[in-house]
C-alpha cells in the first residue's frame, strides 16, 4: 500500500470515528449542507442539458454528466475545485458539539475529511450517477429538488 493510499484509508478513519460520534440532527445537517453544495454545478447541468436536450428521454450519444460540469470548472480554475470552495462555505456554517468541545483542529480535520471523500472522483460519479439526466417536462427547480434529494439519500447511504 503506498503512503498516499495509507493517508486516505486514515482520513476514512478518521471521519467515521468522528461520525458515529455525531447526534443524528448534525448528520442530517451536514449531509443537507453537502447536498446543497451540488446546487450551482446542477443547475448548470440542467441548462447544458436542455441547450442539448439530453433528456432521459433523449440520451443517445450523452456525454453530458453532472460529472462532466464539475470536472470542467474545476479544469477551468487551474486546479481550484469550486466545489471544495462551496463545501468549505457551506460546512463553515455549522458548529459541532458532540465530538468536539473546544477542539478546534479536529474539527477542521473532520471538515477535510469530509471535503476528500466528497471530493473524490469515485464519489464525485457516484452522485452524478444518481441525480441521472432531467426529465424531458422538468422545470430546473423540480429538477434540482429531486437531485438534492436523491445525493442525501446517497450521503446517508454512505456515510452511515
Amino acid at each position: 500500500m503506498s503512503l498516499f493510499q495509507r493517508l486516505l484509508s486514515a482520513i476514512k478513519d478518521f471521519f467515521k470515528e468522528i461520525w458515529g460520534k455525531l447526534s443524528d440532527e448534525e448528520k442530517e445537517k451536514i449531509i443537507k449542507l453537502i447536498a446543497n453544495s451540488f446546487i450551482p454545478f446542477i443547475k448548470r447541468f440542467y441548462q447544458e442539458c436542455k441547450k442539448k436536450d439530453t433528456t432521459q428521454e433523449n440520451t443517445q450519444n450523452n456525454e453530458l454528466s453532472l460529472a462532466t460540469i464539475i470536472n470542467e470548472t474545476t479544469n477551468k480554475s487551474h486546479g481550484l475545485t469550486p466545489l471544495k470552495n462551496s463545501l468549505t462555505l457551506q460546512l463553515n456554517t455549522i458548529q459541532l458539539s458532540s465530538p468536539f468541545q473546544a477542539k478546534q483542529t479536529k474539527e477542521e480535520k473532520f471538515k477535510e475529511a469530509i471535503m476528500q471523500e466528497v471530493t473524490s472522483a469515485k464519489t464525485i460519479n457516484e452522485i452524478s450517477e444518481v441525480v441521472g439526466q432531467p426529465k424531458k417536462n422538468e422545470t430546473e427547480e423540480e429538477f434540482v429538488d429531486r437531485s438534492v434529494k436523491n445525493i442525501v439519500t446517497y450521503l446517508k447511504n454512505k456515510f452511515n
